[in-house]
């Protein structure tokens, strides 16, 4: 996913829902940095520790799309 594809989607749902509530726009704005966060996180070489068990951060995103689809 391109990062500039994402922000341009963004802005035009932004302009699209200015009548809308501003929680739904913050909403989209906080699955919008998710996604960033996630695909960062993907990009980047990952650091091996034992003791430590990585959560899946698509699990998370997963259960907010779920929720948010039921609005």
């Amino acid at each position: 996913i391109d990062v500039s594809e994402i922000t341009r989607q963004y802005m035009d749902y932004i302009g699209a829902v200015e009548a809308m509530r501003f929680e739904l726009a913050a909403e989209y704005l906080v699955m919008a940095a998710t996604l960033a966060e996630i695909k960062s996180r993907m990009l980047l070489p990952r650091q091996e520790s034992e003791d430590e068990e990585e959560v899946d951060p698509r699990a998370e995103l997963i259960r907010r799309l779920q929720q948010y689809e039921r609005f």
